[in-house]
């Protein structure tokens, strides 16, 4: 696993009984993955309707982690394409690398919603 995963997420597997050897991950040098309709289209076109398929559409929500965003966007935006009500949810623990790129300037976001949430409320 690369080195700057969460250590929930080590402690979990080796909890499970995995050996877990951590590594420096790979640098991006492909900007472009950002971009590029693939990963987004794989889940759309396949893990999508697979999952729908395997539930038979009983879906309330969908949680994902998220390295570029394919997946949970591919995904969600099928499973919404059929029930917009599901929830579709990004969950990646404190510490892990993609909560270490987003996490401060998304906690600040959150702070700053949650007070202006109170502040609609209060008036």
């Amino acid at each position: 696993m690369p080195d700057d995963v969460a250590q929930e997420k080590v402690a979990a597997l080796q909890a499970l009984g995995a050996a877990v050897e951590l590594v420096r991950p790979a640098s991006i040098v492909d900007k472009k993955q950002y971009v590029n309709r693939s990963n987004f289209d794989a889940h759309f076109e396949g893990t999508g309707p697979e999952i729908w398929r395997q539930t038979n559409g009983h879906i309330d929500a969908f949680v994902s982690g998220a390295g570029t965003g394919g997946t949970i966007a591919g995904i969600g935006q099928y499973i919404k394409s059929l029930n917009e009500n599901i929830v579709v949810a990004l969950a990646d623990p404190e510490g892990s690398g993609l909560y270490n790129k987003v996490g401060a300037s998304l906690a600040r976001l959150l702070a700053y919603e949650r007070r202006a949430g109170e502040t609609r409320r209060d008036v």
